[in-house]
């Protein structure tokens, strides 16, 4: 009889164990998020919302902390290839939550070739989205090497269900762009300030 009332002990509270563990919800280890977008600058550049596409790849730190890595494809000037760190925060555990997160990486050079217009060498142009700083270069043909860039950004996610949601953000892009010249030796670094502007899907 103790061993039976003993078995029903046991059974009764692996079933209650079984229950708690199916109603707990737990959050993903995981996160992938595909977006694109502009980095947004003035109409005098010659390219003033340049489109930017990336993959990023996340796995959570802490319940609502995020760090993970990216790359992507960009036509700034150039065509480039940007490898880069994500950290991401997320301020609610719930469908819809606000957010902040920073990137930083390097943007690789995909084009071989690039030439240098005067216009952007003028003084007048030092507070705009694209400058070159002093010494100015002369016009010319340049091999792009690629550059350093941060982009903090704030924005939000809205999930459709528990793994696929909607992701929003706008930032601030600063981007350097490094230049050599062949014949001359002479190196070149544009600054970019960009706005970035980016919309995409987020899965967990």
């Amino acid at each position: 009889m103790k061993k039976i009332r003993l078995l029903i002990i046991l059974l009764t509270g692996g079933v209650i164990c079984a229950n708690a563990q199916d109603t707990q919800v737990t959050k993903p280890l995981y996160e992938n998020i595909t977006e694109m977008g502009f980095l947004a600058g003035p109409m005098t550049n010659s390219r003033p919302a340049p489109f930017t596409i990336s993959n990023i790849s996340s796995f959570r730190v802490t319940p609502n902390f995020y760090a993970g890595a990216g790359v992507g494809i960009e036509f700034i000037e150039e065509s480039y290839l940007p490898l880069f760190l994500d950290l991401r925060y997320f301020f609610r555990d719930e469908k819809f939550s606000p957010f902040v997160s920073f990137q930083s990486g390097y943007n690789i050079a995909l084009s071989s070739k690039s030439n240098i217009y005067p216009w952007y060498s003028y003084p007048e142009y030092a507070l705009s989205s694209s400058y070159i700083p002093y010494p100015y270069p002369y016009y010319g043909e340049y091999n792009p090497a690629g550059g350093f860039f941060i982009n903090p950004q704030v924005g939000f996610k809205n999930m459709f269900n528990e793994h696929l949601g909607f992701i929003f953000s706008i930032g601030y892009r600063y981007q350097q762009m490094n230049y050599n010249e062949e014949e001359s030796d002479d190196n070149l670094r544009i600054e970019y300030n960009r706005l970035s502007i980016k919309l995409g899907f987020i899965f967990n």
